[in-house]
């Protein structure tokens, strides 16, 4: 009986171990910690700025020579260090473009910038955000250090400099057009390349609930496969762009899971709160349809068999999670409901615990 007593007590201790563990590591996923990361090359670097992470210090391991722009995009707060003594970012034989082009928050501390006296061609920062020039932090060998405050429509880039070459905004813009975490592009003859694509993932059944119930086709016609609130940023007014009247962009997703998909349609929520129903086409394994404005879409599978909206576990799973059914993402409460469940038999037990001491107590008498 006394063997049996410990046993349930360390249960009951490693339970609660457990669950303060887990509370204390934000159990709900939507603390974010610091992504940090050390770099050697500049093919480390640029990957890492274009990965999913929000917050993200860099330190470098080396210097680096610089050859294309280094993209700050916006929404990132990026730190650029380096490991023991200052390392140098500096401007590669042959290239004369921006160093980094920023539309996040930028903090360099401990590390040289040079512009390996390219004096008369281009400043060493284009900064379209927020720019700290940290302790140790040395800007030299340039035409000049920072451009801030560009105008598009002035011919120049706020300070006198000559305006970005064509070679500079179509770099800017294969990054600007892409989200990296969602594998979306947008594309468009007339899309300016100051112009960024933000990709957000609803977070709650209640949403995606909201979203299906206005879309008018039988719900055994259909399964919604991934749903995405697209938005275009432009990141020089730091407002939302929409396209011009008569205006069309193709948005091109490659991360839908389509296996035994024949038949799709988007589904889109127009600015008045309908749903418009859109056509779509598979290209190389990719979702590709036409776009006028931008809000949520979802993609529709149409010849999939008769699925249960309301309660089926598994479909709102894709739904949630996209074409990983299995991968955590922002508002993931499945940890926290193994969290919850966990600490709440360890109250059990302790309570029992509790019962059966107050008993003993009592027969003792």
């Amino acid at each position: 009986m006394e063997n049996r007593k410990i046993t349930i007590k360390c249960i009951s201790y490693i339970l609660c171990a457990v669950l303060m563990f887990g509370l204390m590591s934000g159990v709900d996923g939507r603390a974010q910690a610091l992504t940090e990361k050390n770099v050697d090359t500049l093919k480390n670097l640029i990957d890492t700025l274009q990965s999913s992470d929000s917050e993200i210090q860099i330190n470098l391991n080396g210097n680096i020579s610089v050859t294309e722009i280094i993209v700050i995009p916006a929404g990132k707060t990026v730190t650029i260090t380096s490991v023991s003594f200052a390392r140098t970012l500096m401007r590669g034989d042959g290239y004369d473009g921006f160093l980094f082009v920023n539309y996040g928050s930028l903090t360099l501390t401990n590390v040289v910038v040079d512009g390996n006296y390219v004096t008369d061609v281009k400043a060493l920062i284009y900064n379209a955000g927020e720019l700290n020039i940290g302790d140790g932090a040395i800007l030299q060998n340039s035409g000049g250090n920072i451009i801030e405050n560009y105008d598009p429509g002035s011919g120049d880039d706020g300070d006198g400099d000559a305006e970005l070459t064509d070679d500079e905004k179509k770099a800017i813009a294969e990054i600007n057009h892409a989200d990296s975490a969602t594998g979306i592009t947008v594309s468009g003859d007339s899309l300016p390349w100051y112009v960024q694509i933000n990709v957000l993932i609803p977070e709650t059944e209640e949403e995606y609930t909201a979203f299906l119930e206005k879309i008018d086709i039988p719900e055994s016609e259909f399964e919604l496969l991934v749903l995405y609130d697209i938005k275009l940023l432009d990141t020089l007014k730091g407002e939302y762009y929409e396209p011009a009247e008569g205006e069309t962009l193709t948005i091109e997703m490659d991360n839908v899971s389509l296996t035994g998909v024949e038949n799709i349609a988007v589904a889109h929520e127009k600015k008045n709160g309908t749903i418009e129903i859109l056509p779509a086409e598979i290209v190389d394994g990719k979702v590709v349809f036409a776009a006028t404005s931008f809000s949520l879409y979802g993609v529709l599978a149409t010849n999939r068999p008769n699925i249960d909206l309301g309660g089926n576990k598994d479909f709102f799973g894709v739904k949630f999670y996209g074409s990983d059914p299995g991968a955590p993402r922002t508002g993931d409460s499945s940890n926290a409901t193994l969290w919850f469940v966990l600490g709440g038999a360890a109250l059990i037990i302790i309570c029992g615990l509790a019962v059966v001491k107050l008993r003993r107590k009592r027969s003792d008498i």
